[in-house]
């Protein structure tokens, strides 16, 4: 009986579990990759600079960026 119960946890382990995706964004010396991407409710969006100059992640429209002002790092991203 404990093997059944265990197998049927292991079944609908996923269904039970409301999981979110880590998605990451790499800053490159050709810009952004991917250049879009689509986030849910609940993601974490993670930023990795791979090139030698600071990076600074910022909502759409430069200088502005007024589309989502509380999407800005403030500063560059080592």
């Amino acid at each position: 009986m404990q093997k059944i119960i265990f197998a049927l946890l292991l079944f609908l382990a996923p269904l039970l579990v409301s999981a979110h995706d880590e998605l990451i964004i790499r800053m490159t010396a050709n810009g952004f990759e991917p250049k879009e991407l689509t986030v849910t409710k609940g993601d974490e969006v993670l930023f990795i600079n791979n090139d030698d100059t600071n990076r600074w992640p910022a909502s759409n429209f430069h200088p502005s960026h007024t589309l989502y002002p509380e999407f800005d790092s403030m500063e560059g991203v080592k």
